[in-house]
């Protein structure tokens, strides 16, 4: 195998398969396996592959499991099924795999940690498609960082719920041989192979793990009721505007429903979608930061800067107009979508909203403008020091997480020193909202137990979590480093060190074998 690009082709042609699952883990002791079963008794070692557990190891994350198909009419056929119009899915996709010949698809779950729980810590974090990676070897190392990501966010949410501090990211993408993304793949074939991929590489792992836990002496077979499956699938970045149809779908074929968040609320999922808690969250959280950053200037007077109007945009702008009261007039929201400006428009005409891309926006468009919040719900990791200046010179003083990396990974530090010495507060995204995270945690929380998480109660019960907990960890920060005189650097410090303090705890717990079983009964948990 050339390159690490080269593996989810080199995988299926060395096994003659059209389907492999490849796992390597701390426990695997250097090795990577594979199987063409999909079963993980049948794993067995396939030379060549050394270049994955190097990507690990350099990654610093506990396990890699990799999900791969190959294109051909027969997964076409599989893929269609469940569809509404099953007939136009198959056109799309034998009509991908006649201009391309050779079309893989490969699903990619990082797992950051294996403590508290073994076998029985619940990984909850989002499964995405995203269009600009260009690369299977970019998402490996994407996932990589969202894993640590997710993990941050559980102990913010829940700290005292060991069972739930685990740290997943999942990501799937269609690939040519050489291991590159193919352009121009429609949505309808992206989400159809998706319904297929993602059953695939979760039922392994829960597999998995339920068989360790047989021999380890937990569990004979996982319960049926009142335990939280290890892994989950849950919507993300495209996944979720298609999270109904593809939750129906596999409704459909009739799929253990247990393995997926956020069912639609005719599946008995939560009223709403993930991203309307998660917008909430975002707003509880900047609304707080702002009164505590300009304490002599009333709410209304404030004025927002909102990068995206995705599903979780739009929920924090109905957030910050519906339930803050911030005046229409105060907030700026932009996005690339002309689609997404217009329904924004609509719904909230006296907001200034305009299409743009973030780079054409920070550099050219903000004019005369004046700015004293901003909050970045757009995909994240692309916000260089040149537009934090910008931003900065329009007055931003408080710049608010909601997408993940808030700032451009790689110049981090450059942006920072600029932030701290305009005087101005930065929270990370990673502590900014959990609303789409808790919305799962309690979807699954009621599910597991026999009840539906469709009901008024259930919709009161999330939101109420998330304002309580977002609520209570600003308290935190704001209160150790004395607000009245706190600098950005102090909280941005101090949320980090809490943050690490949480993860180091979640890591390094070791329950006694015994108590793994209780720890992970969800009636032991205080959810509220």
């Amino acid at each position: 195998m050339d390159t690490l690009n080269h593996l989810p082709a080199y995988v299926l042609q060395s096994l003659n398969s059209p389907r492999a699952i490849v796992y390597c883990s701390e426990d695997t002791q250097g090795a990577v396996k594979v199987t063409t079963t999909l079963k993980p008794e049948n794993l067995s070692d396939l030379p060549g592959l050394e270049v994955l557990e190097q990507a690990r190891q350099q990654g610093d994350v506990y396990s890699i499991t990799l999900s791969l198909l190959k294109l051909t009419p027969e997964l076409a056929q599989e893929a269609a099924v469940g569809f509404t119009y099953p007939e136009q899915i198959l056109r799309e996709l034998l009509d991908l795999l006649q201009r391309h010949v050779e079309v893989y698809v490969a699903y990619v779950v990082t797992h950051y940690n294996r403590k508290p729980l073994d076998e029985l810590t619940v990984y909850i974090g989002g499964d995405c498609y995203r269009r600009d990676q260009p690369s299977f070897s970019a998402i490996l190392e994407r996932t990589q960082l969202l894993s640590k990501a997710m993990l941050r966010k559980a102990v913010m949410i829940f700290p005292d719920i060991p069972a739930l501090h685990g740290g997943k990211k999942g990501e799937w993408i269609v690939l040519n041989r050489n291991g590159m993304e193919i352009g121009n793949v429609s949505d309808d074939a992206i989400v159809a192979l998706g319904t297929v991929i993602l059953p695939m590489g979760i039922f392994f792992s829960n597999r998995l793990k339920e068989q360790s836990a047989q021999v380890r002496g937990i569990f004979a077979n996982f319960p049926a009721c009142n335990y939280i499956r290890p892994d989950t699938v849950s919507p993300d970045v495209l996944s979720g505007q298609y999270w109904p149809l593809m939750c129906e779908v596999w409704a459909r074929r009739g799929l253990d429903l247990s393995h997926f968040t956020c069912l639609p609320s005719g599946l008995g999922g939560p009223q709403h979608p993930s991203s309307h808690p998660t917008g909430f969250g975002i707003a509880t959280t900047a609304v707080q930061l702002a009164q505590a950053r300009f304490p002599n200037r009333p709410l209304h007077e404030l004025h927002f800067l909102m990068e995206a109007l995705g599903g979780v945009g739009l929920s924090t702008l109905e957030a910050l107009i519906e339930g803050f009261g911030v005046p229409a007039q105060n907030v700026t929201a932009f996005d690339l979508s002309s689609p997404a400006c217009h329904y924004a428009h609509q719904c909230y005409p006296l907001a200034k909203v305009e299409e743009a891309t973030h780079e054409a926006y920070y550099l050219n468009l903000l004019g005369n403008a004046h700015v004293d919040v901003w909050i970045n719900n757009g995909l994240g990791n692309n916000t260089t020091p040149k537009y934090v200046d910008a931003l900065l010179a329009h007055g931003v003083r408080l710049l608010c997480g909601a997408a993940n990396d808030i700032l451009e990974v790689g110049t981090l530090d450059k942006s920072l020193k600029l932030i701290f010495k305009a005087g101005a507060w930065i929270w990370p995204d990673t502590s900014a909202s959990g609303g789409g995270w808790t919305l799962a945690v309690v979807d699954l929380f009621k599910r597991c137990q026999g009840q539906r998480s469709n009901d008024p109660e259930t919709g009161e019960l999330i939101l109420n979590t998330i304002a309580s907990r977002n609520q209570d960890l600003v308290k935190t920060v704001l209160d150790r480093v004395g607000h009245a005189n706190a600098t950005g650097q102090a909280i941005w410090d101090c949320i980090s060190q809490l943050t690490e303090g949480r993860v180091a705890k979640a890591r390094s717990q070791s329950p006694a074998l015994s108590e793994l079983a209780q720890l992970a009964d969800v009636r032991t948990w205080a959810i509220s």
